[in-house]
């Protein structure tokens, strides 16, 4: 547990405004932090076919270590402002079994002086829904960096965050790098548009990437790697691309910093072929997830209920906004 979650429970408390409400959860999260530059694609063939087998011989065989993460996210919003707990799960998994470590955080934000003066914990922001995302990923990205194994392949749910905040994670990053660790990142659910504003030759007229690419491949198909490259920083780039396993689900999109790519192209149809047969384990048309990140979230929420912070923050006697009575009526 982070060392200033209990402190900031306490001084929650001290407020002694009325307070009650129950929580929204959330599983994963999505963000673009702005954007200008250039798409390209790195391999000839558009679709490429993906083989299952390949991918459990990996799961079974592989000299690396296999890791998943995920997190489940609780947020409370009162009039003072909005408590964020969230609870980091990193799994590694055995021949036989899962090792689970977690990890959990509790913030206050508030836009309002007044609130942070009488509560030292409170952290102060314009932007409270920004800043809580951007402060999830650092946090998420701590966690790995100090839990994560040497020769691994890491395969972590949500983006590779984007954008100017992308050179805060660089460090981190580049430590994976050094220590032989692959990191690929999983996003379902996108809306991005990367592939059809910066390519519209080959993609136009869709509401997405991922409604082109449910149109264009096939059941066990990815398409081709795809390279977004800031125009104003160069460091802040990706190699990405989509794949396909079921007829009527949603495609998912791997991504992976440049860095990890390039140092580890020999690894990559291998990487996605193991991405695959852990979709196909999984077997979930509605909800694509890869099998050790389903296990990390599974995790992720029973940590949560170990430290009853609904209850706890309940307790705290802020006053609720509208929308989270009425939630908390159902």
């Amino acid at each position: 547990m982070d060392e200033n979650c209990l402190n900031t429970l306490k001084e929650m408390k001290d407020l002694k405004v009325p307070f009650s409400s129950s929580p929204m959860i959330y599983g994963e999260f999505d963000f673009e932090l702005g954007r200008e530059g250039t798409v390209s694609m790195l391999e000839s063939d558009l679709t490429i076919d993906l083989d299952a087998n390949n991918g459990c011989e990996i799961s079974q065989n592989s000299q690396r270590i296999i890791a998943a993460y995920d997190e489940s996210i609780m947020t409370f919003s009162a009039l003072e402002g909005k408590a964020v707990c969230v609870s980091h799960s990193l799994v590694y998994v055995g021949k036989n079994n899962y090792l689970p470590i977690n990890y959990i955080t509790l913030k206050f934000y508030t836009r309002s002086s007044i609130v942070q003066e009488k509560m030292g914990a409170a952290i102060l922001v314009k932007d409270v829904a920004h800043q809580s995302l951007v402060d999830t990923a650092c946090n998420k990205m701590d966690f790995l960096e100090k839990y994560g194994m040497n020769d691994s392949i890491l395969l972590i749910d949500g983006p590779l965050i984007a954008g100017d905040a992308y050179t805060t994670f660089m460090p981190a990053i580049k430590k994976f790098l050094e220590r032989n660790i692959i990191a690929c990142f999983f996003v379902k659910n996108s809306s991005s548009d990367l592939i059809s504003t910066y390519m519209p030759d080959i993609c136009v007229g869709y509401n997405s990437d991922m409604h082109w690419v449910h149109r264009i491949l096939k059941p066990g198909q990815r398409t081709s790697f795809f390279k977004y490259t800031d125009n104003h920083n160069k460091e802040n780039s990706k190699v990405f691309c989509y794949m396909k396993f079921f007829h009527n689900s949603s495609p998912v999109r791997i991504e992976f910093p440049t860095i990890i790519f390039e140092n580890f192209k020999n690894e990559m149809q291998n990487i996605v072929d193991l991405a695959y047969y852990f979709l196909l384990v999984q077997g979930s048309k509605s909800n694509a997830q890869l099998r050790p990140i389903a296990i990390a979230e599974m995790f992720a929420r029973e940590t949560l209920k170990l430290f009853d912070v609904n209850k706890e923050i309940r307790n705290a006697q802020l006053v609720p906004t509208m929308n989270e009575e009425r939630w908390g009526e159902k």
